[in-house]
């Protein structure tokens, strides 16, 4: 089955409402999916945190970490007290942050694992399943 496309022979010198209307529904499913592109892109840049230092000097032999003001030779890592991983390039979050569990548990975070921990709220001693998480 041929549709009177735009451009089509078909659809002569006016186009005509056929061709209206394909050109209107094309222009709308391209637009849904480009909606649907960013959408799917958006989760990801919302929750990605890192953060990238200025470039370097040349000759630069050390680098300041920003949290803890502890300097670094250039080229190593090391994870700062806002549970950041780092190098002197920047630094991005260490760790995920639950936003899928059951509605009876609660997340806390232990900042000396630098990590979520989620459990029961009426028994910590019981973990919970995480359903999904952010970042990291």
């Amino acid at each position: 089955m041929h549709f009177n496309q735009p451009g089509n022979s078909q659809c002569g010198a006016s186009g005509g409402k056929l061709c209206k209307t394909w050109t209107g529904f094309q222009q709308t499913l391209d637009q849904k999916y480009l909606a649907l592109a960013l959408l799917c892109a958006l989760p990801s840049v919302l929750h990605a945190a890192c953060f990238v230092k200025p470039d370097m000097i040349p000759g630069m032999t050390h680098c300041q970490d920003d949290v803890d003001k502890t300097w670094h030779p250039v080229g190593a890592s090391w994870r700062n007290s806002a549970c950041m991983d780092c190098d002197c390039g920047g630094c991005c979050q260490a760790y995920s942050t639950p936003t899928g569990f059951p509605d009876d548990c609660v997340s806390v975070f232990d900042s000396k694992a630098c990590e979520y921990k989620v459990h029961k709220k009426n028994d910590p001693s019981i973990s919970c399943h995480i359903f999904s998480a952010v970042g990291k």
